[in-house]
C-alpha cells in the first residue's frame, strides 16, 4: 500500500485542487505545432501525486489487417499488465486517456510518470449480467514525477526511440541534445560574464559560429536555435537550461482565455448496480456549466470493433469491449471515442422504474474552430483528419452538487438494448460447477499455495516476474552434443508442443510458468519459466528458465489468454447514441 506521508500529500493535494477553479487545463502547447497539451493550475508539491483522477483504461485485442486513426494514441499492453488478454499473435493495446492521449512528450522536461492499473474484476459472469461489460483495469493515473509549478505543461515520457521513428519530428531535440546544449550555453556564458569577456556582439557571432560550424548533430543545433541574442543566454540560463527555455509558464488569466477544464469530475464506483466506475462533481457544477470537453478519435465501421476472427478461438465474443466505450448514430458508419474520463458518465433516464433525468447533455464544442468547420463538411472530408478534431461538450442540464455522480442519457436504443440482456440473462455456470471467471481467477491469488490452483486449467494459468540471472536453456526435440545451454525434450514433463511456449509474451516480464514444487513455510515456489528467442535468429527457439525459490510476490494466477470476462460470448456490447438534435445529417450514411 502507499506509504502514510504520500497518502497525506495526496489528500493535501486533492483538498487544494478542489478549492482551485480548476486543477488541470487543456490548452495551447508550448511545443510549436503539437497542437494541444494539458497544463496543472495547481501546484504538485512532489512526486507520486495523481493529476485529474484515477479511473480505467480500455485494452483492446489490435488488428493489424486494419487501419485505425486510434494508432497514435494507443500504448504497448505489457506496460499496463494486459498483454496475456490475447493471445501473442493479436497484440493487446491500451487506449490510455487522460494525458496517456492529452498530454505531448518533451525529450527534456518530462515531469509526468504513469502508473499501472490495478485489474479488480468486480462482476462474477456466473451471477452478473454486466460481467465483461466494463473494463476491469482500474485505478491507472497519471502522476507528478517531481515537483511542479502551477501553469506549467505536463509532459509525459514518450522515449527518444518515438522521436526517432518518425520523420516529422526530425528536428525535435532529444534528452541527449539538450544536455549538450546546455554545456555549450554555460560555456559561452562563462566567456561573457568575465571581466573583459566577449560583448553582446562577440558572443552572438560566437553562439552563430559554434551552432553552425563546430555542432555536428541537427538536433543539437535545433536546442540551440533559440539563442539568438545574449538576451536569448539570459533567458536560457535564468530558466535552468535551454529545455527549460522552450515553455512558459501560464497565468489563470490565459487559461481563463485559453483553457478547458478537465477536472471537474473525477472517477469512483459508480451509484449505478452492474455499472463498474462511474464520473462524479469535483465541484459544485452550476446549470450551463461545460462539465468537461472531450477530443474525439474517429473509427470508420462497425467492423473494426470485431475481433479478428483469424486470429483468435471460436467461442468468445466477437465484439470488442472497445464497442461499449464509443459515441455513435445507428444511421452513420463514425465511431467516436472520447480521450478523456468523459468516457466514464454513466447512462440515466426517466424512462424506467427507479431511473431519473439525467443532469448532462451532449453538444459539440464551439471553441475548436477546426472541430466546426469539420462540422459542416460531408463524412468524407472527416475521415482525411487522422487525430482527435472533433470535440464533443458536456453540458450540465441542471444545478450539480458536489461529489453528485453526472450522468447523460445513452438512447433509448442503448437502454433497451441493455435492459433486454439482462432480462435474458442465464449464467454460464451449471449448478455445482466451479466456471473460473475472471473474478474467481483473481481471488485464486488469494491462497497461492492451494495446490488444486497449481494446474493450469483452461480458463487459467500462471506467470512469473523474472528478475533472475539465471541462465535460459534450449529445449530440443533431439540431442546436438555440440550445444550448449541445451535440454532435451520431454525436459520435467515438458514438451516442445506446450502451451507456455505459444502464448509467451516475448517482451513481458511476467513469463509463463509451472509450479513444479511450492514451500508454504518459506513463502516461495520452485518454478519453470517459458519464453521464445527475442531476435529473428532466435525466433522458433523455445527457451525454459528453472527459479528453484521464488518469491510468492512475484508469481501470479491469471485468465488464459480470450478467457477473461472481456472475451465472454455473454458479455454486453454495444455504442453510446449521439442525440439526433446533436449529430449532423449530411453524416448519415448509413440506411437503418
Amino acid at each position: 500500500g502507499l506509504n502514510m506521508e504520500l497518502q497525506e500529500n495526496r489528500q493535501a493535494h486533492e483538498r487544494n485542487v478542489r478549492k482551485a477553479k480548476c486543477g488541470v487545463y487543456f490548452a495551447p502547447s508550448n511545443i510549436p505545432n503539437a497542437g494541444f497539451g494539458t497544463y496543472t493550475a495547481v501546484p504538485l508539491e512532489g512526486e507520486g501525486l495523481v493529476v485529474g483522477t484515477t479511473m480505467s483504461v480500455v485494452p483492446i485485442p489490435w488488428r493489424h489487417d486494419k487501419n485505425y486513426d486510434i494508432k497514435d494514441y494507443v500504448w504497448n499492453g505489457g506496460t499496463y499488465k494486459v498483454e496475456y488478454e490475447a493471445a501473442p499473435n493479436i497484440s493487446t493495446v491500451i487506449m490510455a486517456v487522460n494525458d496517456g492521449a492529452l498530454a505531448n512528450s518533451h525529450t527534456g522536461l518530462v515531469n509526468e510518470k504513469l502508473s499501472v492499473p490495478t485489474y479488480n474484476p468486480i462482476l462474477d459472469r456466473c451471477s452478473d449480467p454486466g460481467a465483461g461489460a466494463f473494463s476491469d483495469y482500474v485505478d491507472y493515473s497519471f502522476m507528478s514525477a517531481r515537483a511542479v509549478g502551477a501553469g506549467e505543461e505536463l509532459f509525459v515520457e514518450y522515449g527518444d526511440q518515438w522521436f526517432e521513428d518518425r520523420a516529422q519530428f526530425a528536428d525535435v531535440p532529444l534528452s541527449n541534445n539538450f544536455i549538450a546544449a546546455n554545456r555549450v550555453a554555460a560555456s559561452l556564458w562563462q566567456l561573457t560574464a568575465l571581466d573583459g569577456g566577449l560583448n553582446a556582439g562577440q558572443t552572438e557571432d560566437l553562439m552563430s559560429t559554434i551552432r553552425e560550424s563546430f555542432v555536428g548533430e541537427h538536433r543539437t543545433k535545433m536546442a540551440l536555435s533559440q539563442i539568438e541574442q545574449i538576451d536569448d543566454l539570459k533567458v536560457v540560463l535564468e530558466r535552468n537550461g535551454t529545455a527549460q527555455a522552450t515553455v512558459k509558464k501560464r497565468s489563470q488569466e490565459w487559461f481563463d482565455k485559453h483553457g478547458q477544464c478537465l477536472d471537474h469530475i473525477y472517477v469512483k464506483a459508480s451509484t449505478i448496480p452492474q455499472a463498474g466506475n462511474g464520473a462524479f462533481a469535483r465541484r459544485f457544477l452550476p446549470e450551463g456549466t461545460t462539465i468537461i470537453s472531450s477530443p474525439l478519435v474517429a473509427t470508420y465501421g462497425r467492423e473494426l470493433f470485431e475481433v479478428d476472427p483469424a486470429s483468435s478461438p471460436d467461442g468468445i465474443n466477437p465484439t470488442m469491449l472497445f464497442l461499449n466505450y464509443q459515441l455513435f448514430h445507428p444511421n452513420s458508419s463514425v465511431y467516436f471515442f472520447p480521450i478523456n474520463h468523459a468516457l466514464m458518465i454513466n447512462h440515466n433516464s426517466a424512462r424506467r422504474e427507479n431511473g431519473q433525468t439525467p443532469n448532462a447533455r451532449l453538444r459539440w464544442s464551439s471553441r475548436s474552430k477546426k472541430a466546426l468547420f469539420y462540422l459542416a463538411r460531408p463524412l468524407e472530408d472527416l475521415k482525411e483528419e487522422h487525430y482527435s478534431t472533433m470535440v464533443l461538450d458536456f453540458v450540465a442540464t441542471r444545478d450539480i452538487q458536489v461529489d453528485e455522480e453526472v450522468f447523460i442519457d445513452y438512447g433509448i436504443e442503448w437502454e433497451n438494448a441493455w435492459y433486454k440482456h439482462v432480462a435474458e440473462f442465464k449464467s454460464p455456470c451449471m449448478p455445482g460447477q466451479k466456471k473460473k471467471s475472471s473474478k474467481f481467477v483473481k481471488s485464486m491469488n488469494r491462497q497461492k499455495f492451494e495446490t488444486t490452483y497449481h494446474q493450469w486449467s483452461d480458463d487459467h494459468f500462471t506467470v512469473c516476474n523474472d528478475d533472475s540471472t539465471v541462465k535460459w536453456l534450449r529445449l530440443l526435440g533431439e540431442a546436438s552434443p555440440g550445444l550448449k545451454d541445451a535440454v532435451v525434450a520431454p525436459y520435467h514433463g515438458i514438451t516442445k508442443d506446450h502451451l507456455g511456449f505459444n502464448i509467451s509474451y516475448p517482451t513481458s516480464r511476467r513469463r509463463p510458468c509451472l509450479i513444479l514444487n511450492s514451500f508454504p513455510e518459506h513463502l516461495a515456489f520452485d518454478v519453470m519459466l517459458f519464453a521464445t528467442g527475442d531476435t529473428f535468429e532466435s525466433h522458433d527457439f523455445q527457451l525454459l528458465k528453472r527459479i528453484p525459490s521464488l518469491r510468492a510476490e512475484n508469481i501470479e494466477f491469471i485468465d488464459k489468454p480470450f478467457r477473461s470476462d472481456m472475451f465472454w460470448p455473454g458479455a454486453f456490447r454495444h455504442a453510446m447514441k449521439i442525440p439526433d438534435d446533436v449529430f449532423p445529417v449530411h453524416w448519415k450514411d448509413v440506411v437503418d
